[in-house]
């Protein structure tokens, strides 16, 4: 991620988007999920915050977050400025649960 926010700014973007699940995706949602997740001043929110400000960019990305609830996590999209500062948080609420996906059993 940071290689391709380093890209976007050289390029002259102000902004870069990472999709949902960027800091852990697999092809289906499973127990790994919690298992992962990271509070949102964790090491992986650290890292986003520290690459927007060494390319001076604002950067929006999602990572898997815990949760107060045993054997969940939250899908969360976080947006850092490239001051380092954490802009907002979006917890995706319209979890996917059709064609053989559950993501509403881990997240």
């Amino acid at each position: 991620m940071d290689r391709f926010t380093a890209s976007a700014a050289s390029d002259g973007a102000t902004l870069v988007a990472f999709p949902e699940y960027a800091t852990y995706e697999k092809k289906i949602v499973d127990a790994s999920f919690p298992a992962v997740a990271e509070p949102l001043d964790g090491p992986i929110c650290r890292e986003l915050a520290a690459t927007t400000a060494r390319h001076g960019i604002t950067l929006v990305a999602g990572v898997v977050e815990t949760s107060d609830e045993p054997g969940k996590a939250y899908n969360t999209l976080v947006a850092f400025a490239p001051s380092d500062e954490r802009l907002a948080v979006y917890r995706k609420i319209h979890l996917f649960d059709a064609q053989g996906f559950g993501e509403s059993t881990y997240i």
